[in-house]
Order: structure tokens, then C-alpha cells, then sequence
């Protein structure tokens, strides 16, 4: 894929996300939080660099929007293991 061909197939990924994350789809939060974080190392890395109150906020948020889907998906784990 050359020269901004990907843009299609990424949009069409999130598309999905969201419509995965809005139907609470297990899939869905996979790869919200795999999506998430895998920006987490670039974001420590900007903020080590030059910390300016933009990057620690949208780092926060970055963290806590993971956090929440590893939680959520735990927790119906946890349900599933109590209800057979």
C-alpha cells in the first residue's frame, strides 16, 4: 500500500471498533485497548521529552480508556467463571 492507501482500511477498523464497542462486543474491546495502548511507550516517551500539560492529559485519558476495557472485560470474565 503506497502513499495514503491505508487511510481506508484503518477508518473501516475503527468503524468497526466503534460499532463493536457500541454493541458490546468482547472483540471490540480487544482491540480498543490494544489500539490504546499500543501508544502508550510513544506517549511516556513524548512526555519525557517535553511534558506540557496537552500530552499528560491526553496520556491520562489514554491510560484510563484502557484501563476501563481490560476492567470491563475482566470483569465478565469473572461473571462467566460464577455463572456457568
Amino acid at each position: 500500500m503506497g502513499g495514503g492507501s491505508w487511510r481506508p482500511v484503518l477508518l473501516g477498523l475503527r468503524f468497526l471498533e466503534a460499532v463493536g464497542l457500541w454493541k458490546d462486543r468482547n472483540w471490540a474491546k480487544w482491540l480498543g485497548a490494544i489500539s490504546g495502548g499500543i501508544y502508550i511507550p510513544v506517549e511516556i516517551y513524548e512526555a519525557a521529552r517535553k511534558a506540557t500539560a496537552t500530552r499528560l492529559v491526553l496520556f491520562a485519558l489514554n491510560v484510563a480508556v484502557v484501563a476501563y476495557l481490560l476492567w470491563n472485560l475482566w470483569q465478565k470474565r469473572q461473571i462467566a467463571r460464577l455463572n456457568p
